[in-house]
């Protein structure tokens, strides 16, 4: 039986789930012994549900679930809480993962929705292991980083999260690429404006979380900055020039906000400089497609 490949009878279906799973449990057994392997773990378990997805039948994936999440219960009896921190939104990332892609997603938001899925989900289970198990997630993290008594160290977990999102879903679309063209899925074209309007989108959810729930707005920089990045990539295909007009302005606009807002808020705020200029280059963008569409 070929990994790669679609499974189509009950037997290589319930063969390839069986596979999968094991590969689950059995990277779970060597975290629960050596704790740092959990990173190993957090990133390969989305590729895992990510093939599950591609290459067998829908109708089998809530039985992959519910064997994965079992036994995971039953190996970590005693650290209970590594079953709902990493496994289960690995699996629903890496389900999230796979389905964008099956409807033709472009590749980064479908990286960019299973990163949100990943965070979102990764936040909800901190809260129920603190009221359920009492445990500290963010503390396990701070001393296997040394960083017990860093000042700011409740504004790192969310890029922390945000990291792992990003890289495990990135991972797993570089490996998976070539098979997903195989597999027939062709990328949809997205609207020029539509990555400005994600930008615009992220930058506003940083400054609600800042009023809001301060320690999280960093996550909320990491898509702005993530966005930004495509909306440069995609202005260095269309218009070389505004490209390297824009990527100067913004670094320079970098600069001045941060010099400027350095002694005006405090230090742990301070990345809130950045979104300057990345709306300022947003606007440069969104004004310049409009011309181009107008002229055409």
């Amino acid at each position: 039986m070929k990994i790669f490949s679609k499974k189509e009878s009950l037997v290589q279906n319930i063969t390839f789930l069986a596979i999968m799973a094991a590969i689950n449990i059995v990277l779970l057994l060597l975290a629960t012994v050596l704790p740092y392997l959990l990173i190993l773990l957090t990133l390969i378990l989305p590729f895992v549900s990510l093939l599950v997805t591609l290459y067998c039948k829908k109708v089998y994936y809530p039985i992959y679930l519910i064997v994965t999440i079992g036994l995971s219960f039953l190996v970590s009896f005693d650290a209970i809480f590594n079953v709902f921190f990493y496994i289960i939104p690995g699996i629903i990332s890496g389900f999230i993962f796979g389905f964008c892609l099956e409807k033709e997603i472009p590749s980064s938001y479908s990286i960019l929705y299973s990163a949100f899925v990943y965070v979102v989900g990764s936040y909800l289970t901190i809260i129920l292991v603190n009221v359920l198990f009492e445990e500290s997630v963010e503390d396990f993290y701070f001393s296997v980083l040394n960083l017990q008594n860093f000042a700011y160290r409740n504004y790192l977990i969310s890029p922390f999260i945000f990291a792992i999102g990003i890289i495990q879903s990135s991972l797993s679309f570089f490996v998976i690429q070539n098979e997903i063209k195989k597999l027939g899925f062709e990328e949809k074209n997205v609207d020029d404006n539509f990555e400005v309007i994600y930008l615009f989108v992220f930058i506003l959810l940083s400054l609600v979380a800042i009023l809001v729930k301060p320690d999280i707005y960093l996550m909320f920089i990491g898509f702005a900055i993530y966005e930004f990045i495509h909306v440069l990539m995609s202005l260095f295909r269309k218009n070389t020039k505004l490209f390297i007009m824009s990527s100067c302005i913004a670094s320079l606009t970098a600069i001045f906000a941060f010099a400027i807002l350095f002694s005006l808020v405090p230090h742990e705020f301070i990345m809130v400089s950045i979104l300057i200029p990345l709306f300022i280059v947003g606007i440069i963008v969104l004004i310049n497609n409009c011309f181009t569409k107008e002229n055409k």
